[in-house]
């Protein structure tokens, strides 16, 4: 084989090796083109993602939002209706209370002036026959035995004597003296003593009946004004009892109603917070739910990034074993040339022979 023909068919190697290599760059760069669009188009669907994600997270923010107002709005409402129920019940409970209070006061005042009139008929029986209730009950208190005996003895001598007189001036006008006389003497003198002593033995009985007696009628020696002034008295203080209570009852239902009204309030406040709870649990899942597909896009796009910078690098690894391959064939090619140039040199006549050949062995 002449060494033009191994140089041609070198020349022919290389150029191939060349139009291989240029192959394999333009298929790797044909490849690494179809991996940037891939990559391209999973980072639009991730982008795409992330849209639909902030936005089902703000819808959600949204919805969580509509649903705190919600909340506040009827925690508001039922607290206010309460409220108005309550007050217009109290209200209601304290037209009815002044409607008590003046027919209390009504009362009371009727019942304060029968009090005057009776006091005033009590008064002006007590300026009339008072004096004399007062002297019968004296006169009984002081009674005593020993008084009516003395009253009694006096009464009794008073007569005696008058009577003693009488029969002395008619035996004296008759001119009549003889024991009838003095019989007639005796016999009152006995019948004194007689008297006497049965007014000293009922004397203790006569004064117990006598206040005893006094003490059964005493009823009728009272003012007939003191029952009734009593009564306007009694009648006077329960009118005024009927205003205690009014006021008592006035009170309570105010106090209760102010208890209502702290009710409500407590459960409106409890309401709200109740509501805030559940507003920050919404708002943390909407949250949560936007942080989890915004992460899961992430992930992808970074499952997508790793797999096409492994791809790209396989393109890479393989284009560079093509070239190291194409350098290689280039490598024993130009070794190949130089052997067989440095064989037909060697085989050639040297020019100090007088050859004619040209040096590059058979032309």
């Amino acid at each position: 084989m002449s060494f033009v023909a191994v140089a041609i068919g070198s020349v022919g190697a290389i150029g191939g090796a060349l139009i291989s290599s240029n192959a394999s760059r333009q298929a790797a760069n044909t490849m690494a083109s179809a991996e940037d669009r891939a990559l391209a188009a999973q980072q639009q669907n991730v982008e795409e993602q992330r849209r639909l994600a902030r936005e089902a997270g703000g819808q959600m923010l949204g919805e969580a939002d509509a649903l705190g107002y919600q909340l506040s709005q009827s925690a508001h409402g039922s607290r206010d209706a309460t409220l108005t129920g309550i007050n217009d019940a109290q209200r209601s409970l304290n037209a009815g209370y002044d409607k008590a209070d003046k027919y209390a006061q009504q009362n009371t005042q009727i019942a304060d002036n029968l009090y005057n009139l009776m006091n005033g008929e009590y008064s002006q029986w007590e300026s009339v026959f008072g004096p004399i209730r007062d002297n019968l009950a004296d006169f009984y208190q002081n009674l005593s035995p020993e008084q009516l005996i003395a009253s009694g003895v006096a009464e009794q001598r008073r007569a005696f004597d008058v009577a003693d007189k009488q029969v002395q001036q008619s035996f004296a006008q008759r001119g009549v003296n003889s024991a009838a006389q003095d019989a007639i003497q005796a016999q009152g003198r006995y019948g004194l003593a007689n008297d006497l002593a049965t007014l000293r033995q009922q004397a203790p009985m006569q004064v117990a009946n006598a206040q005893q007696g006094f003490l059964a009628n005493s009823q009728n020696y009272m003012n007939p004004a003191t029952a009734n002034l009593a009564n306007a008295a009694s009648n006077a203080a329960n009118a005024r009892n009927q205003q205690g209570q009014q006021a008592l009852a006035r009170a309570q239902g105010n106090a209760q109603a102010d208890l209502s009204r702290g009710q409500a309030n407590s459960g409106f406040y409890d309401a709200l917070a109740n509501n805030a709870g559940v507003l920050a649990d919404a708002r943390n899942n909407a949250h949560a739910t936007q942080t989890g597909m915004l992460s899961s896009a992430s992930s992808n796009l970074a499952n997508a990034i790793s797999t096409s910078s492994r791809n790209r690098g396989g393109i890479n690894a393989q284009l560079a074993i093509q070239q190291g391959a194409t350098a290689n064939r280039l490598l024993n090619t130009g070794l190949q040339i130089g052997g067989y140039a440095y064989q037909n040199w060697n085989n050639q006549p040297t020019a100090n022979a007088g050859g004619t050949g040209t040096g590059y062995g058979n032309d």
